[in-house]
């Protein structure tokens, strides 16, 4: 299952992954965070919350994703699509999910409460 696991060390992973695109997507992530971190502060003080609020919450978010990126990144190619067509039949089974129990706000139904989300 974790075949690049078997590998001898991390600069043969390194070498097996598209490195421009990883860089371009820790760019994009650290923008993110930049933007994040420029907004919140007046968004926060009117919702009544920490000023950093928002930045924490973004960091978290970073971090899960990178940790499924780098997770991803390690799996066997047909196990990537497995994962992909089971991501793929739940998305659709969600969307559908929507339209028949999906909770209206402000005129749209387009939310699904899960327990307190």
């Amino acid at each position: 299952m974790f075949l690049r696991l078997q590998l001898p060390s991390v600069n043969i992973w390194w070498q097996t992954i598209d490195r421009l695109t990883v860089g371009l997507v820790l760019t994009l992530l650290a923008i993110s965070a930049l933007m994040v971190a420029t907004a919140s502060p007046a968004v926060a003080s009117r919702i009544s919350v920490e000023n950093a609020y928002f930045v924490k919450k973004h960091i978290m978010f970073l971090a899960m994703g990178l940790s499924t990126l780098i997770g991803m990144s390690l799996l066997q190619e047909s196990y990537v699509k497995w994962i992909g067509y089971i991501g793929s039949l739940a998305t659709i089974v969600l969307l559908v999910l929507v339209l028949v129990v999906g909770v209206e706000a402000k005129g749209a139904t387009r939310w699904l409460h899960f327990g307190g989300f």
